[in-house]
């Protein structure tokens, strides 16, 4: 089993130097954006709900697959060799250290492919109950999209293919859960 990467070769700390271009952040490699996520964010997804109905959930979804799959493929290469377990915990590390959630896998069945993956304080759900908008269902439809994104690298190696993966939110905090 290979050591796990160094810091040097994460290189996940946000950063703009003076090598860096004035108005441009990295973070792990990849240029990253702040977002004022209870006015940003939340207000992206209100706007969205608004104008398209719950095809804001399906697209939010498939923007978190995306976004996951587009930072974490470089990464991931680094996880060769690990199990899916370890692999899903290195990968959700890194998107608590962004700043959308504490993630943490409760549980996985390697055999069947099913992992309970929870948070508290998802972005999503911070914003709701930050602009003290308590939802009837579950929101966190890009961190659901992130997470299908993170097993579904996760298995591929195990699998020598990518394979789909779908994400259901259980319980949410914007509920009040």
């Amino acid at each position: 089993m290979k050591p796990l990467p160094s810091d040097e070769e994460l290189d996940t700390k946000a950063k703009s130097t003076a090598e860096t271009a004035y108005g441009k952040l990295e973070f792990g490699g990849k240029r990253a954006l702040l977002m004022d996520v209870a006015g940003g964010f939340y207000s992206l997804k209100k706007t969205l709900r608004s104008d398209i109905g719950f095809f804001e959930k399906d697209f939010m979804t498939r923007a978190g697959q995306e976004g996951a799959r587009s930072y974490l493929l470089e990464f991931h290469k680094s996880l060769k060799g690990r199990t899916p377990k370890e692999a899903i915990e290195e990968m959700l590390k890194q998107y608590s250290m962004r700043g959308y959630g504490d993630f943490r896998l409760a549980k996985l069945d390697d055999t069947i492919m099913i992992a309970d993956i929870r948070s508290s304080n998802t972005a999503e759900a911070w914003a709701f109950q930050t602009n003290r908008d308590m939802q009837r269902e579950p929101i966190c439809s890009y961190s659901a999209g992130m997470l299908s994104a993170v097993c579904s690298l996760a298995f591929s190696d195990t699998h020598g293919a990518e394979i789909e993966f779908g994400a259901v939110e259980i319980e949410c905090a914007a509920e009040g859960d």
